[in-house]
């Protein structure tokens, strides 16, 4: 009797731990597809993290004190680092603001007409940097500065010199919002389009025109990074996206979409996107021979490759989701998958 009832609590024991694994799987499966995408600009840096823990978990391996340190840190340190990246953005637009306040304030109390006026405009955007939501920020903010231009053409045969003056200050902030803005659209590894630019692409011009994604996941990325360190890795990501980004027509947009995945998003129906997609794979996949720290290496690369035409009105996600369910059943293997 002591030996069933030994044998029934291990087998319970061992039910709860496989209860755990599967609900431990699921978060962090969940973080990595979800989560990570809320910050694409420090999400790549944790992915192939997170993928390694998956990995540990699908092994039965154990779950000791370092595998749950391991997790820790890594969405402990997400969620660190993309406050700081959405602190920093909202940082920089703000001292935008302020310095278009301070200019307004400036001309205000140097010309006794139209003071008021401006007095009331420098308040407003004082009030906009104390805004939280960068959404809200963009938005007043237009307002403010189109208020600014109203004002300033009322003013420019009355004073010349001053009103020249204000543009040029107006000139600054505004170059700083726009450096700001393409900052956050852009991969700051690769310098193409992020994915919140290419979500922005894709609504501005090929939400209502017929349009091809095409997903590229490069196989064996990790193998490259545990072989030549993580400088071969990036220098391969960059000279990927810049032969992908040569191989396009104006009409299209390519974007890094996280970690080893791109897209690119062609102005073209499925039935042409195809044959397009082919001859891009064609120039992306080879021998890459790329400077790093001093030496010449010579890297294979080659990469899987899913596509979807999104439907009229569809949002972008839906369609990559089609896009990367089609490429996983190839992933390994340098050819297309149409879903």
């Amino acid at each position: 009797m002591e030996a069933d009832e030994l044998r029934q609590r291990l087998h319970e024991r061992d039910r709860e731990a496989e209860g755990t694994r599967g609900v431990l799987l699921d978060a962090i499966t969940g973080v990595r597809e979800h989560a990570l995408r809320a910050c694409p600009p420090v999400a790549g840096s944790y992915e192939d993290q997170l993928l390694s823990l998956e990995k540990h978990l699908r092994s039965k391996a154990g779950l000791d004190d370092k595998f749950t340190t391991r997790l820790h840190q890594q969405l402990e340190g997400f969620g660190r680092d993309a406050g700081l990246d959405y602190e920093n953005k909202a940082t920089e637009i703000r001292e935008v603001v302020r310095l278009m306040a301070a200019a307004a304030e400036s001309f205000a109390t140097q010309n006794a007409s139209g003071s008021q006026e401006l007095s009331a405009c420098a308040n407003a955007l004082e009030s906009i940097a104390a805004l939280e939501d960068l959404s809200a920020i963009r938005r007043e903010l237009q307002t403010s500065v189109q208020n600014l231009r109203q004002f300033t053409a009322r003013k420019a045969e009355q004073d010349a010199a001053a009103i020249a003056s204000l543009r040029g200050e107006l000139e600054v902030a505004q170059n700083r919002l726009a450096q700001a803005e393409s900052q956050a659209n852009h991969d700051p590894l690769t310098s193409i389009v992020n994915r919140r630019g290419l979500e922005r692409s894709y609504r501005e011009r090929f939400r209502q025109t017929p349009a091809t994604v095409v997903l590229f996941d490069l196989n064996r990325f990790k193998q490259i990074n545990d072989a030549h360190g993580h400088a071969a890795g990036d220098a391969v990501l960059i000279e990927f996206a810049r032969r992908l980004q040569g191989s396009i027509r104006n009409t299209d947009v390519v974007a890094r979409w996280g970690g080893d995945e791109f897209i690119a998003l062609l102005g073209c129906p499925l039935t042409d996107g195809l044959g397009r997609s082919r001859q891009l794979l064609s120039k992306l996949c080879g021998a890459y021979v790329l400077p790093v720290q001093g030496k010449d290496l010579r890297i294979p690369v080659s990469a899987a490759m899913g596509l979807a035409e999104p439907v009229k009105g569809e949002p972008l996600a839906d369609a990559v989701a089609r896009a990367d369910a089609g490429l996983y059943k190839q992933k390994g293997s340098p050819v297309s998958s149409l879903k």
